[in-house]
């Protein structure tokens, strides 16, 4: 990563716990518990089957009748939620269809339509479960944005201005959802912050721009996204709607973590094999796969000072991947060479 004139950790003052998606999450003493949510690929329907690991323990989500597959977990006191997609039956055809599972059974949301709303994200935070996603629209194809805060749905954007979100960052009451907006079906996407439902743009839609991550500490906001410039494609940091770091070219970043006075950020290498790595305050932590096959990473969480981070390696030789975890060093398989996974997501609790 390229440094830019400041250094990130002073512009940081940061001395509190942080949870991915909720800052405001109190420390319990307990024993920790690990999820990882993964999505597997069974033979011989090839269809996918959304399963939750938690502490060496495997629990299927779907029974792989129909295709599924997963994209986002949350855990709240021992409450699971993960948001998905599964098959459904639509007139004449199969098309996929947005679902919500709280500790494995699923929760019917309102305004909810097979083969038009989608569900990027969900987040339980102050005793209010928030749902991320969208509604593909007939209109000149355009996009809106929709946020259930306890199945009440409001619209973030609607079909005149073509809106895609990405995920959110929910910060005491404050709702962040980081996404795209394009003005035309000509123009290009542009990086867009929404707090609260106010819009701010971070890009002026020269470039196409494609949206990673978001992460709030304090009144401090993180967002990672990679930028076209010509024909290289650049991955930057942003910090308070400014550009604070690029990153070299070949690393592609995909999600980050502060901790504290560090900022973690984990992508792939883009050069040959693709290499999973970590950096920590903008310098190379840690490689995470294994040489001489490919790696990718997912998502990222940090509890006590202690870093988790789940990524899907390939098997050698296949077109098959495991899903593993990196713990502070040590990698843990949570899905044998059998059959082809693909995790997604990762929360300690």
């Amino acid at each position: 990563m390229r440094k830019i004139t400041i250094i990130l950790v002073l512009l940081i003052n940061i001395t509190y716990y942080s949870c991915s998606k909720d800052s405001s999450s109190d420390i319990i003493n307990k024993q920790t518990d690990i999820y990882a949510l993964y999505t597997e690929y069974g033979d011989p329907s090839g269809n996918g089957i959304i399963n939750l690991w938690k502490n060496d323990k495997t629990t299927q989500i779907t029974n792989g009748n129909k295709n599924a597959y997963a994209s986002s977990i949350f855990v709240n006191n021992s409450d699971i939620y993960i948001a998905g997609e599964e098959e459904q039956s639509l007139g004449m055809g199969v098309t996929q269809g947005a679902k919500l599972w709280k500790n494995f059974i699923e929760i019917p949301l309102p305004d909810v339509e097979a083969g038009v709303t989608f569900f990027n994200d969900v987040v339980y935070s102050n005793n209010i479960l928030y749902v991320l996603g969208f509604d593909r629209s007939p209109i000149g194809n355009h996009h809106k944005i929709k946020l259930w805060k306890n199945g009440i749905v409001s619209h973030i954007s609607n079909e005149t201005i073509n809106s895609r979100p990405y995920n959110m960052y929910i910060n005491n009451e404050d709702v962040y959802v980081l996404g795209t907006m394009q003005i035309d079906g000509s123009s290009k996407p542009i990086l867009t912050l929404w707090k609260n439902g106010v819009a701010t743009r971070l890009t002026d839609g020269s470039n196409s721009v494609f949206p990673r991550d978001i992460h709030v500490s304090k009144n401090n906001t993180f967002i990672l996204a990679i930028e076209n410039e010509g024909t290289t494609q650049v991955g930057k940091l942003w910090v308070n709607g400014e550009v604070l770091s690029t990153f070299n070219t070949d690393f592609k970043p995909k999600k980050i973590f502060v901790n504290n006075n560090d900022v973690y950020v984990i992508g792939e290498t883009t050069g040959g094999i693709r290499e999973a790595q970590l950096y920590k305050n903008e310098e190379l932590f840690a490689t995470l796969g294994a040489s001489g096959t490919a790696s990718y990473v997912n998502d990222i969480f940090i509890k006590n000072n202690k870093v988790y981070v789940a990524f899907s390696q390939q098997i050698i030789d296949s077109r098959k991947y495991v899903s593993k975890l990196w713990i502070d060093g040590e990698v843990k398989d949570l899905t044998n060479i059998s059959e082809s996974s693909w995790v997604e997501g990762i929360f300690v609790e």
